[in-house]
């Protein structure tokens, strides 16, 4: 057979292992750099369109500000919403997926808001989250559990214990009152009539917290001015005007604790003494589940103290972190560490410590620290670190715990422990330049840390950091955040993709919330073009879930990363299924490499006579026989767009674009263009119900003139 010699010139240039590299301008692109793009990503052979996101579950209640989820009782996986109105829910899916309102003491919370930070770590089963209001909180792996806030409130003396009803006691505590007919004027507070219990004990004093109408909370009785019972007057921290009314004192601000929460009591005696909960208090009672055995030993025995505690700091009201992580040290095993403490005092001043970390006592496997009090018989422990800086993360690597500021990061390199009395963890200054933009900005993977500070983006091996971003998509991706909103972004590791997942809010997003997410694949390190997300508030990974006879279903032989949308009632979204957006509208995708030399010398100009791209469509539903598998044949089209200019630094000239059957005998377009030395493509598609893929393109083209 004789062989076929084709006219032009034909070069074939593969799509193998495309890399986003916008910082580089277009010339001076290697052969598997593109420099624009839009919802596309690479692949080991060839660039595609991204997937679609779907709606999952039914609806969260309000609007979702954050979204955790992991493994629980059963083997069943949770979904875990955080809401601007202040409320917390979980759902698994079933037959009626609702949302469950798991939020302590039934909520709400004050000061949510799409702003708001939230840090999470998972000791097995047990999530637990610290939002920078409140101290922090887990959800027990119990049946019907709801979370537990950790305590900022210091143990009290008991008064008395009463009974209420066969299940329920109330405990009357020391130092309180309770009292009608009161009134203050200016600084001076005048007792009507004393109503407590007890009114030889529980009678007003130095230091008491004083709760009634028209009374700000932290009001407390400074001095005494004459008289101690009926007709007392008492100085007060606060002017205030309240006409006769019912005014009581306590040990506590308000009323110390929620419907839910647990208590113990000690030094009781052994029919008293135990952990309990709380039904409900007032600043002055508090009544607990519990029924009677034997009388109660006699006035002012005993007392009464949070089971999980976290403000050991009398002179505190109240103490929040901006951040709290898991450390599983070598020595003790896990701890809890938290930083950037703020602190409010007795005088209702707010403290910030912002190189301070604590640590809480070492607990088990499932389980969670009763603790954050240093004592002679546990590990807890305070201290200032070295940083230039607010701490504002920390993330576990190679058996230490590194904490971060916006400049720098400092290790905690666990100690030979051999004593309570002995510090656990030494620390010390690791790196001067590398810090984190803000918390939640780093994401594990199985053997480094990827992070995110104000300098470039990096990856942490235990030992050295090195930045992944430089000359590549670092200087566009910090022109394309709006720094407004920069507490905004957060990095998720896609394990399922291999790849770390940035989610940011650029200057189109709304208030801040982030609509774009730039992703990089470490295992072949390679960029992605940005991908659009739909108001993607937060984000966690999760098995896929598929809709089957009326019943959301996790299924666990897959992954995904799934996402809160920031906008009332809205759905769980989760990545990469279908082909939509979360509304149900196309997706347009583009991706584009200018500036394309084909000659052996740029002063040689081209003809281009035909592009032949090899393309086709793969699916991206789950459990039908071709998810990320060629479709054959491949329905649909692509759009191709070609533009040719003499100089790398002048402006494009833009062939008609032509729409490519992607199943057709005829697999190439007809490019009539003029001749030029650079040339590019641009590869788009807009579509509900495919996903296009191109290996590569082949260009035949003719040589014309050379201005040698």
């Amino acid at each position: 057979m004789a062989n076929i010699k084709t006219a032009y010139d034909e070069v074939r240039i593969p799509f193998s292992k495309m890399s986003f590299t916008p910082d580089v301008p277009s010339a001076a692109l290697t052969p598997n750099e593109y420099n624009s793009g839009l919802n596309v990503e690479a692949d080991v052979r060839g660039i595609r369109s991204v997937a679609g996101d779907q709606n999952i579950l039914s609806s969260v209640p309000g609007t979702p500000t954050y979204i955790s989820g992991g493994f629980r009782q059963g083997n069943q996986y949770w979904f875990i919403v955080a809401t601007d109105e202040g409320y917390w829910y979980a759902s698994n899916g079933g037959a009626s997926p609702s949302w469950t309102n798991i939020t302590p003491g039934g909520g709400p919370f004050s000061g949510y808001t799409q702003s708001l930070s939230i840090s999470e770590t998972w000791n097995g089963t047990i999530p637990f989250f610290n939002d920078t209001i409140n101290p922090p909180m887990f959800w027990p792996d119990e049946p019907n559990a709801i979370m537990v806030l950790y305590s900022n409130e210091q143990p009290a003396n008991i008064n008395n214990i009463v009974y209420v009803n066969t299940t329920t006691q109330q405990i009357q505590l020391s130092n309180s009152f309770n009292s009608t007919g009161s009134s203050i004027s200016g600084t001076v507070l005048t007792i009507g009539t004393i109503t407590s219990a007890d009114t030889v004990n529980q009678v007003p004093a130095i230091g008491q917290y004083l709760v009634g109408t028209g009374i700000p909370e932290g009001t407390r009785i400074i001095g005494n001015i004459s008289g101690a019972g009926n007709g007392s007057t008492w100085t007060i921290s606060t002017s205030l005007t309240v006409a006769s009314t019912e005014i009581d004192g306590s040990p506590f601000v308000a009323a110390p604790y929620m419907a839910g929460d647990s208590i113990t009591i000690t030094n009781v005696s052994n029919y008293y003494n135990g952990t309990f909960t709380v039904v409900s208090s007032t600043a002055t009672t508090i009544n607990y589940t519990a029924s009677p055995n034997a009388s109660y030993p006699g006035q002012g025995t005993g007392t009464v103290s949070p089971t999980y505690s976290w403000n050991y700091n009398p002179n505190w009201i109240s103490v929040s972190a901006g951040f709290m992580r898991m450390y599983d040290t070598p020595n003790v095993g896990a701890i809890l560490v938290a930083g950037n403490l703020t602190a409010v005092d007795i005088n209702g001043n707010t403290l910030n410590y912002p190189v301070t970390i604590q640590w809480s006592q070492a607990f088990a496997l499932n389980s969670a620290p009763l603790t954050w009090t240093p004592t002679v018989t546990n590990i807890a422990n305070q201290l200032e670190i070295p940083l230039r800086a607010q701490a504002v993360d920390g993330f576990p690597s190679n058996g230490n715990f590194f904490i971060c500021s916006y400049w720098d990061t400092v290790v905690f390199n666990p100690i030979n422990y051999s004593t309570t009395s002995a510090p656990i963890l030494g620390v010390q200054l690791y790196n001067k330049g590398r810090g984190l933009l803000s918390d939640n900005c780093y994401a594990i993977t199985d053997s480094k840390v990827y992070g995110l500070d104000a300098r470039d983006i990096w990856v942490f091996d235990g030992t050295s950091f090195t930045g992944i971003g430089n000359q590549r998509v670092k200087n566009w991706f910090y022109d394309q955040l709006d720094p407004r909103y920069y507490r905004r972004v957060y990095m998720k590791a896609n394990t399922q993709k291999n790849q770390i997942e940035i989610y940011y809010p650029d200057r189109s997003a709304t208030n801040g919330v982030p609509n774009k997410m730039l992703s990089y694949r470490f295992d072949i390190d390679c960029w992605n073009a940005p991908r659009e997300v739909y108001n993607a508030t937060f984000a966690c990974e999760t098995p896929i879930w598929t809709y089957d006879a009326n019943v959301w279903v996790a299924h666990n032989s897959t992954r995904t990363i799934a996402y809160a949308q920031g906008q009332t009632n809205s759905y769980v979204v989760q990545k990469d299924q279908g082909y939509t957006h979360p509304d149900g509208t196309a997706i347009s995708s583009s991706f584009t490499r200018d500036n394309i030399k084909m000659a052996p010398n740029y002063s040689t100009s081209i003809l281009v006579h035909r592009i032949l791209p090899e393309a086709f469509n793969i699916g991206t539903v789950p459990f039908t026989g071709t998810n990320e598998l060629q479709i054959v044949p491949s329905t649909g089209n692509i759009s191709v767009t070609i533009s040719g200019t003499n100089s790398v630094g002048s402006s494009p000239t833009t062939e008609n674009t032509v729409v490519l059957p992607l199943n057709t005998d005829s697999p190439w377009i007809q490019v009539n263009q003029n001749q030029f030395r650079v040339n590019g493509i641009t590869l788009s598609n807009s579509s509900n119900n495919s996903c296009w893929m191109c290996t590569a393109t082949t260009w035949q083209y003719t040589e014309v003139t050379d201005d040698r």
